[in-house]
């Protein structure tokens, strides 16, 4: 046990070294859209509403803006986990719950390889449970909530809760190369994402994602595919039923 202990206290140490050294430590449900007609949060930046309006087409999301919810912050708080270190090809966890705790506490300075360090040090994908470990220990609120209807999600969101999801991206269909919708990448596996809010366009209802599997792509703006990316609500909840039928809901909280 004791050698165990060592070798584990070793491998953390090893993982500061390297990244000091090479600077890495920096059933679906009937959906009537007339219930979310016209809907506005009041967190939603006017600008951006307009740039939706602008471009709903161009992103491939479809003509008219019906409704637009979003839990944004005025600051950054998009993590690309690939930045995130020696373990960013696992690190979607890490990267989550780092944005997440940033949300929700805006002065975290808690960065995705950091929190790898907490949990699971030597590599290998996180699990719901490493995340609301690291939730509890920088004491962010949270419920781990069961979802079988977009409605669910739907709520929540308009309650003021982000959501972490751990689903399966086969689920969700590729997206064209220059849309902002869907899938932009070829990995069908369990993943995590954060879903910070909600769009209607025509018939269309999207959730407005986090996704960290950006790996400096960029949209033709210069904004990260990842940021921001809307994925159809229908294919999203078949995913999140299909892999961990769960949300983790982080409580509302006004900075």
């Amino acid at each position: 046990m004791r050698y165990i202990r060592w070798s584990i206290a070793a491998v953390v140490i090893l993982s500061l070294i390297v990244g000091y050294q090479f600077g890495y430590l920096v059933g679906p449900d009937p959906f009537v859209s007339a219930t979310y007609n016209q809907q506005w949060s009041s967190s939603t930046s006017n600008a951006y509403i307009q740039t939706l309006k602008a471009n709903s087409k161009v992103w491939g999301l479809g003509q008219q803006l019906i409704a637009y919810h979003s839990l944004d912050r005025d600051y950054p708080w998009y993590v690309d986990q690939g930045t995130t270190g020696i373990h960013s090809n696992d690190n979607c966890g890490p990267s989550v719950v780092s944005m997440a705790i940033k949300w929700y506490h805006q002065k975290s300075e808690l960065s995705a390889d950091w929190a790898r360090l907490y949990k699971r040090p030597w590599g290998g994908w996180w699990y719901a449970k490493d995340i609301m470990a690291i939730l509890e220990k920088f004491e962010v609120p949270y419920d781990q909530i069961s979802v079988s209807k977009i409605s669910h999600l739907v709520t929540l969101l308009q309650n003021g809760r982000l959501l972490i999801t751990c689903n399966t991206m086969g689920q969700i269909p590729r997206g064209d190369v220059d849309s902002r919708i869907n899938r932009f990448y070829d990995f069908d596996s369990g993943h995590f994402l954060v879903i910070k809010g909600y769009v209607q366009v025509d018939e269309t209802l999207y959730f407005q994602v986090l996704d960290p599997n950006n790996w400096s792509s960029f949209n033709n703006d210069g904004t990260p595919k990842g940021r921001d990316r809307y994925y159809e609500a229908k294919a999203l909840l078949n995913a999140i039923q299909v892999w961990y039928p769960y949300v983790i809901a982080i409580d509302a909280k006004v900075n």
